[in-house]
């Protein structure tokens, strides 16, 4: 099950999340973050690089049209590949 956010057409928000280790002591370093945004029909409406600050990955997101999006976010870590997802609603 994935995070569901909610926008209005218009709105400008950032789509943030944290990365922890599931051994607290281990230390997290993010090599690369990037992200892309699809339509329902899958088409990609937006793409680009996250910021990474320390643990804290984010991208911001317009909403420009009504709709159901998927976010998903590429980060690498290590020789490992994560992709978390959330649902963008978008609405008038």
């Amino acid at each position: 099950m994935y995070e569901t956010l909610c926008y209005k057409v218009g709105e400008i928000k950032y789509v943030g999340l944290t990365v922890t280790p599931r051994n607290p002591l281990d230390t997290v370093v993010i090599l690369e973050a990037t992200y892309t945004l699809k339509a329902e029909d899958g088409t990609i409406v937006d793409s680009g690089d996250c910021t990474v600050n320390d643990r804290e990955v984010t991208a911001l997101i317009t909403a420009e049209a009504e709709g159901v999006y998927t976010y998903e976010a590429t980060i690498s870590i290590g020789a490992e590949v994560y992709k978390p997802r959330a649902v963008i609603r978008v609405r008038g």
